[in-house]
């Protein structure tokens, strides 16, 4: 049992079917886990019932914590909304569509307490549909193993463990938090695991093709911006 304290922070927008299921697996996991715990979701402006199941869940469980905007502010944004929140020794993020399973987590303690600072979800045997997701996600590693020499396989997965000493880096990140293994200046021990991605049963995906390839360009510009500002640090740019 983690004596630690957990934070569980998790970004949704339109899951309505996925936050009950999702919500009884975290709970039967985090009991065996942790001594003390805590969910945050981030409704991200969803416009079914979402945040109306998350409000009643909150009512019958006080260790579940609802934040709303009430408009989209993008995954990434709500995430860090909820890192404002945490208050936990160790903080988990990951997706809120029960492809990221919940019987996971107990392996992200025990690597955190293991030593590590950092531990990333590396998804394997994905099972998404292969132009919209999978190869979308295979050109955004190999940008990463291009830009960066790294071993992180997975840079860009949100299912994540951190240490709490690492958030006021975290929030000064902002967006570039998406690429956190990454960041030099966290001064992190980062570990990779792999984890299972199952097909979504409920609900439908967020992403199309259009948009995976607006992501893949923003991404783009985060990637160089972390470069950037390792070069600086490195002394072979000048601010």
């Amino acid at each position: 049992m983690c004596e630690s304290p957990i934070s569980v922070i998790i970004a949704v927008n339109n899951e309505e079917a996925n936050i009950t299921p999702l919500y009884a697996r975290l709970q039967g996991v985090l009991e065996n886990v942790a001594d003390s715990w805590e969910v945050i979701f981030v409704d991200d402006g969803s416009t079914d019932t979402t945040r109306t199941v998350i409000r009643a869940i909150a009512e019958q469980d006080a260790r579940v914590i609802p934040l709303s905007s009430h408009v989209p502010i993008g995954q990434i944004q709500a995430i860090l909304l909820g890192l404002h929140h945490a208050t936990g020794e160790i903080i988990i993020t990951m997706d809120g569509d029960l492809q990221h399973l919940p019987e996971e987590i107990p392996r992200f303690v025990e690597a955190i307490h293991a030593g590590y600072d950092l531990v990333n979800g590396r998804k394997v045997h994905r099972q998404d549909n292969l132009l919209t997701r999978t190869l979308p996600a295979l050109m955004a590693k190999w940008l990463v193993r291009t830009i960066f020499s790294s071993t992180i396989r997975d840079p860009n997965s949100t299912f994540r463990a951190y240490r709490r000493h690492l958030v006021p880096s975290l929030l000064a990140a902002g967006e570039c938090i998406r690429f956190a293994p990454l960041i030099s200046d966290l001064n992190a021990r980062v570990i990779e695991i792999p984890i299972q991605c199952p097909r979504r049963i409920y609900g439908r995906s967020h992403f199309h093709l259009t948009k995976r390839v607006e992501r893949l360009l923003r991404d783009v510009r985060l990637l160089r911006t972390i470069k950037r500002i390792e070069r600086v640090q490195r002394g072979i740019e000048t601010l």
